[in-house]
């Protein structure tokens, strides 16, 4: 069951070109199929390294959203680098645990579209 503004929603309808919020691109039946998909995609694609336990549930490791990656033809890359360079590393290692980090990567999709991901590490 779904509920908007209190009120129970029969059907999930696509977007319309011109509306302002945010809607699923197809029905909600076909997003059911493709979750399906890929929840069992996911079961025969990733390897136990591929998945930790944490407070007894599961997430996906890097390496194993790496291999969902490529599975989708998906590409990442870093928006923003830094380097610094004129430090010994003991030094180096010091500055960095000072530093609180914004990471930001760039995924490109193969149907043009893209995201900037973004996540704060201290």
């Amino acid at each position: 069951m779904h509920f908007q503004g209190g009120k129970e929603l029969t059907e999930l309808t696509p977007s319309e070109v011109g509306d302002t919020i945010v809607t699923p691109a197809i029905s909600a039946e076909k997003l059911v199929d493709h979750m399906k998909k890929f929840n069992e995609l996911k079961s025969k694609l990733l390897d136990k390294e591929d998945v930790v336990s944490i407070q007894g549930k599961p997430f996906v490791r890097r390496s194993g959203w790496r291999k969902i990656a490529l599975a989708f033809n998906i590409s990442d890359g870093k928006v923003v680098a830094l380097k610094a360079s004129g430090m010994e590393e003991k030094q180096f290692k010091e500055f960095m645990n000072l530093l609180s980090w914004t990471i930001k990567k760039l995924a490109n999709c193969p149907d043009q579209d893209f995201s900037i991901l973004t996540r704060d590490l201290k």
